[in-house]
C-alpha cells in the first residue's frame, strides 16, 4: 500500500491532486488543509491542520491507521 500525502487541498492544483490519486490502486490518500474542503470523496482521509503549527499536525497525524 502506498500513501500519499497532499497539501492545500481546498485549492484547485491539491483538489485535482486528490482526484488523481484517489483512482490509483492500493494508494490511501491524506489531504491536509486549514479549511474544510468544499467537495470530498471517499478514497481520501481528510485533516485539518495548520502545517505552521507542529502540535496541530502531530496530532492529526497521530489518528491515522498505518495497519494495512
Amino acid at each position: 500500500m502506498k500513501l500519499t500525502i497532499v497539501t492545500g487541498i481546498t485549492g484547485k492544483l491539491g483538489e485535482e491532486y486528490l482526484n488523481y490519486f484517489k483512482n490509483q490502486e492500493n494508494n490511501l490518500s491524506v489531504g491536509f488543509s486549514r479549511r474544510k474542503p468544499l467537495r470530498k470523496n471517499k478514497k481520501t482521509k481528510y485533516l485539518l491542520a495548520d502545517l505552521l503549527n507542529k502540535k496541530e499536525v502531530e496530532n492529526e497525524i497521530s489518528r491515522l491507521d498505518f495497519s494495512r
